[in-house]
């Protein structure tokens, strides 16, 4: 389930995140997000996937998430160590 990068203070300042500050985990999927995909358009007019949006679900958006979840990773070690020194 994802997270509001504010959750993280300014630790997690430049997680990647979607429009609204949402950062993907592990399990999270290509359509939880409010992603800008400027002039790509998933879905045409009957709701089907477009070719970007069948790429966005199958390889952008996995690269995207993992992409996320290492950085969080780093983050969270990172303010771990913060709170440590700084107890």
């Amino acid at each position: 389930m994802a997270f509001h990068k504010s959750n993280l203070c300014s630790f997690g300042e430049g997680l990647r995140a979607d429009t609204n500050g949402y950062v993907p985990e592990a399990n999270d999927g290509p359509w939880d997000f409010a992603i800008d995909h400027g002039t790509g358009r998933t879905h045409d007019e009957d709701g089907e996937l477009t070719e970007y949006g069948e790429w966005w679900e199958e390889e952008g958006f996995p690269e995207w998430r993992d992409a996320a979840v290492e950085a969080t990773r780093q983050s969270t070690e990172a303010l771990g160590r913060w709170q440590r020194e700084n107890a």
